[in-house]
């Protein structure tokens, strides 16, 4: 059973519970399971938290412990990641059953040739050569086992696969005068990693995001520092036009055409040479949907000539994770590949190159 049908299954299940059906959330994700409940013809009955430091301010929020007083029996939904809350719900003495919907959003469903691709590119010798070790192996047999529909039980229960945080990799090593560039920088999460393991020690960060909303809050965060860059705009293999959109995706993506808001695109390369980024990068982060191969492309100038580090959300791009892995290495400048998860979730698969 792959990885669709799995998840086909687990809506019939709820569709046929007797309880009432409540989703555990109220933030993007949670409005997205609803969406799928409803087009498998669910309809929740709402949504609740077990957050009792935060006030709730919606008809249709509830706290948990306010559905605890109905004393009625209740099944819950939650998305992927939630650990944690899971094992918390499952002490609560009103819930019967807890549904786990992994990768709700269309932007990390699977492609089943990319997975058969991945499988029989991580066997090739020349590749095993260039893996850093045993660990980045499990991380990519995870990812596959998932999306073959062969996992029995939870994503992810090996804490040694996990990184703390993304910077935290030893091989990193780190040092007081890294030039890092955040490409798909959105709110800041990242940059605020960076700056947290470092402990602000660092020469210079350039936060790169297309999107309105995501600049937005990289500004109200970070407006004062004087040692980092904000740049509106998209990163792609060349110069050119694009057009926003979040259709059935987590994060806002860039399309050919569309209706959306123009996005005029560069190139790495060219911010390096025309001094826009006057900084040469040790360290260049990418995580920006379908087109992370796209803006490596747009640095290749740059790449071979400084051979800086590379951390790569992969699984924002599922179709293209083996050529990226092909195109790093294609380079020949020596790269060791290593794969790590920054959270137990298979969206979060990151491949580090150094």
């Amino acid at each position: 059973m792959d990885f669709l049908k799995k998840q086909e299954s687990v809506y019939e299940e709820i569709k046929n519970t007797k309880n009432p059906v409540w989703i555990w959330g109220a933030g993007s994700m949670a409005e997205v399971i609803e969406k799928r409940l409803n087009e498998h013809g669910i309809f929740p009955k709402g949504n609740f938290i077990n957050l009792s430091d935060i006030e709730v301010d919606n008809e249709k929020l509830w706290q948990l412990k306010e559905l605890e007083e109905t004393g009625n029996r209740i099944d819950v939904i939650v998305g992927h990641g939630k650990l944690d809350l899971v094992k918390n719900l499952k002490n609560c003495n009103i819930v019967d059953e807890i549904y786990v919907l992994d990768s709700p959003y269309e932007q990390y469903w699977p492609d089943v040739k990319a997975i058969k691709k991945l499988e029989d590119l991580m066997l090739k010798g020349e590749i095993r050569e260039r893996i850093y070790d045993n660990k980045s192996y499990e991380c990519v047999n995870k990812y596959v086992e998932f999306y073959n529909g062969k996992m029995e039980n939870n994503f992810f229960e090996e804490v040694e696969l996990l990184c703390e945080d993304m910077f935290e990799f030893e091989k990193l090593n780190l040092t007081e005068n890294e030039n890092y560039i955040d490409v798909g920088a959105w709110d800041g999460d990242t940059v605020i990693e960076f700056l947290k393991y470092t402990k602000g020690k660092y020469n210079k960060i350039y936060a790169i995001e297309p999107d309105d909303k995501g600049y937005n809050m990289l500004s109200k965060k970070f407006k004062d520092s004087i040692r980092i860059s904000l740049l509106k705009m998209g990163l792609s293999s060349t110069k050119k036009t694009l057009y926003s959109s979040k259709s059935n995706t987590q994060s806002m993506h860039l399309i050919d055409s569309g209706e959306g808001k123009i996005v005029e695109c560069n190139t790495l390369d060219y911010l390096l040479d025309n001094n826009i980024i006057e900084n040469k990068p040790t360290l260049i982060k990418t995580a920006v949907p379908f087109m992370d191969l796209d803006v490596l492309r747009g640095a290749e100038k740059t790449i071979k000539m400084i051979k800086p580090r590379l951390i790569c959300n992969i699984s924002c791009s599922y179709k293209e994770i083996s050529s990226i892995i092909e195109y790093i290495l294609g380079l020949n400048l020596e790269y060791k590949i290593a794969f790590r998860y920054r959270l137990p979730v298979p969206t979060q698969l990151l491949l580090y190159a150094f």
